[in-house]
């Protein structure tokens, strides 16, 4: 019994950290949703490493500045709608532990 409330617990916390993490951004200047950045990871996992990529696999953002987002474009230039891989590195507990998933630009 006491395993099962251990469990529930430690899921519980998982999936208040995924219910923060955004998973669309609208880059179109209208001071809605224009950057991607987790905001929250300063908090948690202050050294946390983030990169983004696109469909081909090629990195098109990267940060260990949790206060710099990505903005929808790489290396200036505007990425088209589509749907992008994102990957968190960060250290807990003095091991190293990865957070990923997929955010969705819209134009």
């Amino acid at each position: 019994a006491d395993t099962a409330k251990a469990y529930i617990k430690i899921s519980t916390v998982i999936n208040e950290i995924a219910l923060l993490i955004p998973n669309a951004i609208s880059p179109n200047n209208d001071g809605k949703n224009d950057i991607w950045r987790l905001d929250f990871i300063d908090i948690y996992y202050p050294n946390a490493e983030i990169e983004i990529y696109n469909r081909w696999g090629q990195k098109v953002f990267e940060t260990k500045d949790y206060t710099k987002g990505w903005n929808g474009k790489t290396r200036g230039i505007e990425q088209g709608t589509s749907v992008f891989v994102w990957h968190c590195t960060y250290k807990k507990y003095n091991v190293y532990q990865n957070l990923k998933g997929t955010v969705m630009l819209i134009k």
